[in-house]
């Protein structure tokens, strides 16, 4: 599998995580704690990885926005 396949989703301009092609369709990996509900769930369809991830954020609010000065951990 070549990187050119990986798509970064991004939901309301966070980035939610990544969708990685398979042999039954689409994995998704969390690139956000937001979207670890999601994470190594696979979708037969992107359009359907995009749905599941824009309703999962419309339901899970963690008040991340007060945390954005913190830097990440390396």
């Amino acid at each position: 599998m070549s990187s050119d396949n990986i798509v970064l989703i991004e939901v309301a301009g966070e980035d939610a995580g990544l969708a990685v092609p398979d042999t039954a369709g689409v994995r998704f990996y969390s690139g956000s704690a937001k979207f670890h509900a999601l994470d190594g769930r696979r979708f037969a369809r992107m359009t359907d990885l995009r749905r599941a991830a824009a309703e999962h954020a419309a339901t899970v609010d963690f008040g991340l926005k007060g945390l954005r000065g913190l830097k990440r951990a390396s």
